[in-house]
């Protein structure tokens, strides 16, 4: 059997930091960890918003500083792909399925896109890591390019220096997805929408 623990802490004026343990409930050893943070969004105007100080002073009390996973625990942003790097595309185009209540895309849409863009099919090889950061919302309708890059790495970890501090231990696949809006006006074409960072270990 297994158990989950959960906590939550500030995150700077506009957020707020949301961690998980899966703990075995016998033995009460770690199984996975993850780490998210959230900002509160004017519906409205459709920018960030802070929030406001009144429940920020309500939850105080219930913060709890600490971070489930390593690396520097806190979440970052995903770092960019090498210049002149090639990569592997795909386009999808966001279907009404896809969005949630927000009117815009939801968030696990974006994992699965960015898996389905790997060239080379994953299987024989397990998920480690996830990494996602959300730059901007998609809508219903548009068509999003997923730019795919991907290096092989040793058991030590990265063999690429610039990349080092972004690949674990025992990792021997690492991709990153870009998404990117294509075929809009000159304004929103090629803005970006998420980058999903996926490390894979052989079984």
């Amino acid at each position: 059997r297994d158990a989950i623990r959960t906590w939550f802490d500030a995150e700077g004026k506009a957020g707020a930091r949301r961690d998980w343990e899966v703990l075995d409930a016998e033995t009460g050893e770690v199984l996975a960890s993850a780490t998210s943070t959230w900002i509160l969004l004017d519906m409205v105007k459709r920018r960030l918003a802070r929030v406001p100080q009144g429940t920020r002073d309500f939850n105080a009390p219930y913060f709890f500083d600490d971070v489930a996973r390593g690396r520097g625990g806190a979440a970052r942003k995903v770092p960019d792909a090498k210049s002149g790097a090639e990569c592997a595309t795909r386009t999808v185009e966001v279907a009404w399925s896809d969005n949630d209540a927000n009117g815009h895309v939801n968030n696990a849409r974006f994992v699965r896109w960015a898996v389905d863009a790997i060239p080379e099919s994953p299987f024989g090889q397990s998920l480690s890591m996830v990494e996602v950061e959300f730059v901007s919302e998609a809508m219903f309708g548009e068509a999003l390019e997923v730019c795919c890059y991907e290096d092989v790495v040793s058991d030590g970890g990265c063999t690429d220096g610039e990349a080092s501090d972004f690949v674990g231990v025992g990792a021997s696949r690492r991709c990153l997805s870009v998404l990117r809006k294509r075929g809009l006006s000159p304004k929103k074409n090629g803005k970006e929408v998420a980058r999903v960072a996926t490390e894979w270990r052989s079984e």
